[in-house]
């Protein structure tokens, strides 16, 4: 998820072909059928979304908005604002997001869903 987060529309755009290529499928028909509940609705998003590709960086933005991540977390990932963070923002703006919430909450996001799929099983899980 991270990784996906932290490319650009045009980096998307160019695994989403060659994932094609590979496999003769969308990757965002992939994520739906193999994830479920709010976690399908999220990933389904973060690996369709056109985000915003401009090099600046709102450093105040990036350390409110890892506040909100890390609020809504491990409560509701399919929390809008937890949704509008992760698929609208840029890349160098998400980089910023996400290394602010490593350092502010000493683990990245990833681990951080990691421990949330195994918490809560079924209800999230991606299928195999």
């Amino acid at each position: 998820m991270e990784i996906s987060c932290t490319r650009s529309s045009h980096e998307l755009l160019l695994v989403r072909q060659a994932y094609h290529s590979r496999f003769k499928k969308s990757l965002k028909e992939d994520v739906a059928f193999h994830t479920t509940g709010d976690f399908r609705k999220l990933l389904v998003l973060i690996v369709s979304s056109y985000r915003y590709d401009r090099p600046e960086v709102n450093m105040t933005l990036a350390k409110s908005e890892a506040k909100i991540l890390h609020k809504h977390i491990s409560k509701e990932y399919s929390h809008d604002d937890f949704i509008r963070i992760l698929t609208t923002r840029s890349k160098a703006q998400l980089n910023a997001i996400l290394n602010h919430y490593n350092n502010e909450f000493g683990t990245s996001i990833t681990m951080n869903l990691v421990l949330l799929l195994q918490l809560f099983g079924s209800s999230c899980v991606i299928d195999t």
